[in-house]
Parts: C-alpha cells; sequence; structure tokens
C-alpha cells in the first residue's frame, strides 16, 4: 500500500519578507524513491501601510520633527507636504531601506500650518 501526503488551502506566513519575494513558486520533494513537483503557488507579500509615528513628532527652533514608520525598502520614501491639501510639495526624498525614517522640516517654522503625507514608491 503506497503512502502520500496531501494538503489543501494550506497557509503559512513569514515574517519580515521583503515585497521583492512575491511571485510564483513551486515545491520540490526529493527522497529515495523519486521527487514530486507540486504546482503553482503564488506568493503575495503585504506589509503595513506608512504611518506618522505622533509620539515622534516636536516642533524646536530647527523645524518640525517627524518619524515615519513601516518602510519596506521597495523604493525611495517621499514626504510631501502642503499648507491646503491641494498643492504637495516633496520636501525629502530617501534611498530604500527598511524601518522607520526620521525627518526634519525646517521650513515648517515659517507657515501657519503644514499637513503631510508619504509614499514609497516601487523600483
Amino acid at each position: 500500500m503506497a503512502r502520500g501526503w496531501a494538503f489543501a488551502d494550506c497557509l503559512t506566513s513569514f515574517i519580515n519578507s521583503p515585497v521583492t519575494a512575491a511571485g510564483d513558486y513551486r515545491c520540490v520533494v526529493r527522497n529515495a524513491p523519486g521527487s514530486v513537483t507540486s504546482e503553482v503557488a503564488t506568493v503575495t507579500v503585504t506589509r503595513p501601510p506608512l504611518r506618522f509615528v505622533p509620539a515622534s513628532s516636536q516642533l524646536t527652533s530647527a523645524g518640525f520633527q517627524m518619524r515615519l514608520s513601516g518602510l519596506a525598502g521597495s523604493g525611495p520614501a517621499i514626504v510631501y507636504a502642503s499648507t491646503n491639501l491641494v498643492d504637495w510639495e516633496a520636501i525629502t526624498t530617501n534611498p530604500p531601506f527598511a524601518g522607520d525614517m526620521d525627518f526634519l522640516d525646517p521650513d515648517a517654522t515659517n507657515r501657519p500650518a503644514r499637513l503631510y503625507r508619504a509614499v514609497e514608491t516601487s523600483q
């Protein structure tokens, strides 16, 4: 009698996988009697959204300091500023890296109000 394993609707999680790990994969299992190759499995990498960390925010004589969290390292991080939610100006661009990014807006002290948004572009 032959023995075997069957898996259906399997789900596994990998923590801290880069977004570049997404794609199609096959699993190959080998032993003395031979090998078996699975059907294609599509791996999707999700990540938490970018967010500003409120506890890190402070206005100093040098400008407004803030931390951006959730960078995946998929591309440059760009922080934009606006005074009216219509006209946005890039105020800093950093090379790709994963983790948190601290930044300073030296122009914030010269404005009555400043709004921020951030994007991480794909390369």
